[in-house]
């Protein structure tokens, strides 16, 4: 059996740092987050967090450079300084509904009788 020759070509190969993917899935997304797939999910489809996504094949993918600027975000969030509104000028929240099918007392309250 003849030695092997390493050529330049080889050596360079074997030398390169692995490529980072440029997108991910919302699995890894959660993985790398260190929370479940379905709070990801969750923050997505109700507009929770802004995360751009891309959908490829029916598969909804994060990109990495977003997810990176978002976990940024994230420490400058509690730094900032806000001015807190005067309690008098706060307009009142209105009622929350609740989730889920209404029930007949509910409906009963809104003055249907």
């Amino acid at each position: 059996m003849s030695p092997r020759i390493e050529t330049q070509h080889s050596r360079e190969a074997r030398e390169q740092k692995p490529v980072q993917p440029l997108l991910i899935s919302i699995d890894e997304c959660a993985t790398a987050l260190g929370i479940a797939q379905q709070t990801v999910r969750n923050w997505l489809c109700t507009g929770t967090v802004q995360l751009p996504t891309v959908k490829i094949g029916g598969r909804r993918m994060v990109r990495t450079a977003d997810l990176l600027s978002f976990v940024d975000a994230l420490g400058t969030q509690g730094t900032q300084q806000q001015d807190p509104a005067p309690a008098a000028a706060t307009p009142a929240a209105a009622p929350r509904r609740g989730r889920g099918r209404p029930r007949k007392g509910a409906a009963l309250q809104g003055g249907a009788k």
